[in-house]
C-alpha cells in the first residue's frame, strides 16, 4: 500500500464524532499541519487518545512517505474544521481538530489530489476507468471539452436534476408552493440512501425538505414523493426518457430477474410493468429484507447525455436545495456551486455548475459506465483535479 493510500486508510478513522472546530486555534492547527509535514510529528503535537490510536513511530512513517509523494508544503489553510495542503504538485483536503491545549485530537484526510496543468491531462485521467466515459466542459455556454456529452448513458441519481427543474416550474406557475405540506405515503418509500423511509407513515413533510433532502443526500423516498406529486412524464421529458422510473420501480427492477427482463422485452409497456414489480416487492417485503444492490444492469437506470444535464443544472442553479451541500467543489473557491451526482455499482456521473468571481458560469460533467465496480477513488480524485484546474484558469 503507498503512503497516500496508507494516510486514507488510517487517518480517516481519528475524527470524533464530538469534536468541534475553535475558530481561534486556526493560527495553531495551520502550524501543526506544516510541521506535520515539513519536520515530521512530535508526540507533544498531539492527544495522548491520537496516539493511543496511531502510535508516533507510524504517524512518522506516514509523514515521511506523504512528503516523498507530494514533495515540499507550500500553503496551508485553515477554515473552520477544514484544511488544504498545498505542494507544487498536489492538493491536500481534510478535517482537523484540536482540543483546548492546542492539541491534535482528530485528523482527516478527505482528498489527495494531483495537479494538472491543462485541460486534457485532467480529463485523460477518466479515459481508463470505464468502459463507457463521457465528459463535458463548458464555459458560459461554450464547450471547452467533451467526449460523447450526447449520448445517453446510465446517471443514477442525477436524473434529479430533471425532477427539481419540474417542480421549480410549478412553483413559478403557483401551481405548488414551497412550503405546501406533503405526507409521507408508505407505497412510495423507497430505500435508502436517504432518511425519510424511517419516518412513519402519514409524516407531513414540505415541499421544501422533500427537494432539500433529495438532492443534498439524494433522498430516494423524498424523491419518489416528488415524482407522484408532479407527474412522471413532464419529468421524463426533461430527461429525453420515455419513460423514467421511481428509484422504488428501479430497485423492485433489480431484484426481480424476472419482471426486468419483461420490462426490457416489452418497452411499451414499461410504466404498467414498473409498476407492478414494486406491489409485488411491497407484498413481498422484499425491498425491506435486501441489503445489498446488485450491479448495474444495462436498461434498467435513467439515460441521460451530459449535454442535457448540464443545461438541467445550470437552469436551476440558483436554487436553494443546491447550496446545502457543495459536492466535490470548494465554497470558497467559487461565488456559487450546484452539485447533483449518482453511482451505483457500474454507474457513476458527477455535475457541477460554479459561478467564478468574475461572475462566469462552467459546467463540469463526467460519466462512467462499466459492468464492474468503478475506481471511484480515482474517478473523484480526477474530478478534484479538473474543478481545481477550472479554479486556477478563472484567478
Amino acid at each position: 500500500m503507498n503512503s497516500l493510500k496508507l494516510v486514507l486508510a488510517v487517518l480517516i478513522l481519528i475524527w470524533p464524532a464530538s469534536l468541534r472546530a475553535d475558530p481561534a486555534n486556526h493560527p495553531r492547527a495551520e502550524a501543526l499541519l506544516h510541521e506535520l509535514l515539513a519536520t515530521g510529528p512530535r508526540s507533544e503535537m498531539f492527544t495522548p487518545a491520537f496516539l493511543n490510536a496511531i502510535p508516533l513511530t507510524q504517524l512518522h512513517d506516514i509523514s515521511r512517505d506523504m512528503r516523498a509523494d507530494i514533495g515540499p508544503v507550500t500553503h496551508v489553510h485553515v477554515e473552520g474544521d477544514r484544511f488544504e495542503i498545498e505542494t507544487a504538485s498536489h492538493l491536500v483536503t481534510g478535517l482537523i481538530g484540536l482540543n483546548g491545549m492546542g492539541r491534535i485530537e482528530g485528523l482527516r484526510i478527505l482528498g489527495v489530489t494531483p495537479r494538472v496543468a491543462t485541460l486534457d491531462e485532467a480529463l485523460a485521467g477518466f479515459a481508463p476507468l470505464g468502459a463507457d466515459v463521457a465528459w463535458l466542459v463548458l464555459k458560459n455556454g461554450e464547450v471547452l471539452a467533451q467526449r460523447q456529452s450526447d449520448q445517453p448513458l446510465a446517471v443514477g441519481s442525477a436524473f434529479k436534476i430533471a425532477v427539481l427543474k419540474v417542480l421549480s416550474e410549478d412553483i413559478a406557475k403557483g401551481v405548488l408552493r414551497w412550503d405546501d405540506v406533503v405526507p409521507l405515503d408508505n407505497s412510495l418509500k423507497s430505500l435508502p440512501s436517504g432518511m425519510l423511509q424511517d419516518y412513519p407513515d402519514g409524516a407531513p413533510i414540505t415541499v421544501q425538505t422533500l427537494a432539500s433532502l433529495m438532492i443534498s443526500i439524494s433522498d430516494n423516498t423524498a424523491t419518489d414523493h416528488l415524482m407522484h406529486l408532479l407527474g412522471r412524464p413532464r419529468i421524463a421529458a426533461a430527461l429525453g426518457m420515455d419513460f423514467v422510473p421511481s428509484t422504488r420501480e428501479f430497485f423492485a427492477l433489480k431484484f426481480d430477474d424476472d419482471a426486468r427482463q419483461t420490462y426490457l422485452d416489452h418497452p411499451a409497456n414499461r410504466a404498467e410493468i414498473a409498476a407492478q414489480a414494486a406491489q409485488a416487492a411491497q407484498a413481498a417485503q422484499t425491498l425491506q429484507k435486501s441489503a445489498s444492490l446488485p450491479a448495474y444492469q444495462p436498461g434498467v437506470e435513467w439515460y441521460v447525455g451530459l449535454d442535457r444535464l448540464c443545461a438541467l443544472l445550470i437552469e436551476t442553479a440558483d436554487l436553494t436545495p443546491y447550496r446545502i451541500s457543495s459536492g466535490p467543489a470548494s465554497n470558497k473557491d467559487w461565488r456559487q456551486i450546484a452539485y447533483k451526482g449518482g453511482s451505483e455499482i457500474g454507474v457513476l456521473n458527477m455535475t457541477t455548475v460554479v459561478q467564478d468571481s468574475q461572475g462566469n458560469t462552467l459546467c463540469a460533467a463526467v460519466t462512467l459506465n462499466n459492468d464492474v465496480a468503478l475506481d471511484e477513488k480515482a474517478a473523484f480524485s480526477s474530478y478534484r483535479a479538473l474543478l481545481n484546474l477550472l479554479r486556477t484558469a478563472a484567478e
